[in-house]
């Protein structure tokens, strides 16, 4: 493995439950663990880490759910939560050993961990921190200790810190949302994939200092495209509300990600949804045992949707 970028700074050792993985090295222990048979290396990122991905077929002709994790290093939920899933396919239970049952009714095409370079610089977890904490390391900070501002690559030389927006090479791969761009060798490995995949629906995960919320609708995508998302994503946001989980309103119409791109190579419904991170001081406490739940609980609601 190549040496890690840090961007000139070490993530803390943020330890964290045995049910939210967020190293490589664990990462790869799971998957041998769990699906040493359908594991495939999709790619390696611009640091030279391996992508991971598998595909599922638990009830063939059934249609397929794809997931998508870690495209932002800094939000350790993502592959926490696919791996949480990846246990529940193989298992039926998660990793915390509770059971969810009707994740058999489709099949599968999980992605565990797009950015592995961001992934390594990042704290394994922000629950229990200030959303400054969050802040310090999403765009990440300047030579001079300045957050830095706006949007669009960096250059790593630049950065105390590389956020974890960014591959090795400062490439955000999310606002990279045309398809004649190649800049990424995640996204087109994801890209790939996807397409291969041939998914009914993509399921892109973030985290962010704030209840849980679907971006919707992504654009551009056809019509009949935009009110598949809003049906969905308006009928997961009233079950998720009636179990407890307090998900705030959709956003409005969100253009120009390369999450919209799923629907471009493969014909999938686009969707993007940010769990909670965990912070103190941004609503009510989430811990990881709840922030793993809601993404379990809507990768069940997918399920039930296109089953």
């Amino acid at each position: 493995m190549p040496p890690l970028n840090m961007g000139g700074h070490c993530p803390p050792p943020i330890v964290t439950p045995d049910f939210w993985p967020a190293t490589q090295e664990r990462y790869c222990e799971l998957l041998q663990q769990l699906c040493p048979e359908e594991v495939e290396t999709i790619g390696r990122s611009a640091g030279g880490r391996e992508i991971w991905a598998a595909r599922f077929e638990l009830r063939p002709g059934a249609p397929t759910v794809g997931v998508v994790g870690g495209m932002h290093g800094h939000e350790a939920q993502g592959p926490a939560s696919c791996f949480n899933l990846l246990s529940i396919i193989k298992t039926g239970r998660d990793l915390k050993g509770h059971e969810w049952p009707g994740f058999d009714r489709v099949n599968w095409a999980i992605v565990f961990c797009l950015n592995p370079d961001a992934r390594a610089r990042m704290p394994n977890s922000f629950v229990g921190l200030s959303v400054k904490d969050v802040t310090n390391y999403d765009s990440g900070l300047l030579l001079d200790g300045e957050r830095r501002s706006g949007s669009g690559d960096v250059n790593p030389e630049e950065m105390l810190i590389l956020g974890g927006l960014f591959n090795d090479a400062g490439v955000d791969i999310l606002r990279h949302g045309e398809r004649a761009d190649t800049i990424s060798p995640e996204r087109e490995a994801v890209l790939g994939f996807i397409e291969r995949a041939r998914p009914t629906v993509c399921l892109e995960l973030h985290a962010h200092c704030a209840p849980p919320q679907f971006y919707c609708p992504l654009t551009p995508a056809p019509p009949e495209v935009v009110d598949r998302q809003i049906e969905i994503v308006d009928g997961i946001v009233a079950a998720g509300n009636a179990a407890g989980y307090e998900f705030a309103p959709r956003t409005g119409e969100v253009p120009g990600l390369s999450t919209a791109l799923y629907h471009e190579v493969a014909g999938a419904v686009p969707m993007l949804f940010e769990s909670p991170q965990g912070v103190l001081d941004a609503g009510p406490r989430w811990d990881h045992a709840r922030i793993v739940d809601v993404n379990l609980f809507v990768f069940g609601q997918l399920a039930e949707w296109v089953a």
